[in-house]
């Protein structure tokens, strides 16, 4: 396929929680990608104390923290010898080490203490990825697609259960050289 190339970017995925998402494709072999990504998700507190004038009880935040290595492969069926391709598709293979952090529950007034246990946990997680990459014009790009993950251990933040399939649509913006 003519025009693949390195290339980096940033994306975002939702719904279950945006995360962002940082993205290097280092090595090209003809229409195979390689490439690493991290990613970070968090939320705040969840209590306003000036809504709550008995005290507050809440989570003083969650977070999760991602490193993913992947492989992609890219089609276009239009002309696969043009220098530049305005669509071309992918699918990929993802597999990274997650590790998600529950941060506590809160309670009282100010300053609030945490009463509810810290919890963290981490594993290895696999899943996939499909998507479109529009090049309207020179090394700049868009994608939009969809990854899923199998959530392989229990999740503190209580977004997921173990054996949950987590599905997210991607928007991105990248460059190739």
């Amino acid at each position: 396929m003519g025009g693949l190339r390195p290339s980096l970017w940033l994306g975002a995925a939702g719904p279950s929680g945006v995360d962002l998402r940082l993205t290097v494709q280092p090595l090209v072999r003809g229409a195979l990608g390689f490439g690493v990504s991290v990613a970070h998700w968090s939320r705040g507190a969840n209590e306003l104390p000036c809504c709550n004038p008995g005290g507050i009880a809440g989570t003083s935040g969650a977070s999760e923290d991602d490193i993913d290595v992947y492989t992609r492969a890219y089609y276009s069926g239009f002309d696969p010898q043009a220098t530049h391709q305005v669509f071309t598709g992918f699918v990929g293979g993802i597999v990274g080490v997650h590790r998600r952090e529950y941060k506590g529950t809160l309670e009282g007034w100010a300053p609030y203490q945490v009463v509810g246990p810290a919890t963290t946990n981490a594993g290895v997680e696999p899943g996939a990825e499909m998507g479109l990459r529009i090049t309207p014009h020179g090394n700049f790009f868009f994608e939009i697609g969809g990854r899923a993950r199998l959530i392989t251990f229990e999740d503190p933040t209580g977004r997921f259960t173990k054996g949950q399939i987590d599905p997210r649509l991607t928007l991105s913006v990248g460059v190739g050289w």
